[in-house]
């Protein structure tokens, strides 16, 4: 079941967005991003109440980085 994990990318920037158990045993988001081709960029950590929570931050994520111009990486 864990982690799951999703990748945006763009023609110039990624995006990255994992759902994992830390080593507390507390379920946290992960996000990454930054420049494809350059060396900025940036993460973000918060924790999490519950897996379905996960689910619906990643689904959160998805249909912002795709109204945002990203597409999906499997």
């Amino acid at each position: 079941m864990f982690p799951m994990a999703r990748y945006w990318i763009s023609s110039t920037r990624y995006y990255t967005a994992t759902v994992s158990v830390d080593l507390l045993g507390d379920l946290v988001l992960v996000r990454r991003w930054g420049g494809r081709h350059n060396n900025r960029g940036g993460e973000a950590t918060r924790l999490l109440a519950d897996a379905e929570a996960g689910r619906a931050e990643l689904d959160a994520l998805d249909r912002l980085r795709t109204r945002r111009g990203y597409r999906l990486v499997g």
